[in-house]
């Protein structure tokens, strides 16, 4: 959700610039500027979403490797299957 509003304020961006640009009357200081703080909000927002799916991406392997070890144990693996499964499949040490 938080891609989609980024992307939909970006574009509001884009299009008033575009507009501003192709107008007959100056650019007013003031507007450049609201503009300028609300690109680098969009960005930080745009960065903290990244770390975030990161994160979430982590503990969701992370619970899958879980998962997947108590499962190979309760079959009878024994622990250097497990280990495969976990660092070689899932990519979780």
């Amino acid at each position: 959700m938080g891609k989609l509003l980024n992307e939909m304020v970006r574009t509001l961006a884009f299009e008033a610039t575009m507009n501003m640009a192709e107008g007959e009357e100056p650019v007013q200081p003031r507007m450049l500027k609201d503009l300028s703080i609300a690109i680098e909000r969009l960005e930080r927002a745009a960065t903290t979403n990244i770390k975030r799916e990161e994160e979430i991406r982590k503990r969701a392997l992370e619970e899958a490797a879980d998962v997947v070890e108590e499962t190979a144990i309760q079959l009878g693996n024994d622990e250097e299957q497990v280990r495969y499964f976990r660092e070689k499949l899932l990519g979780v040490r």
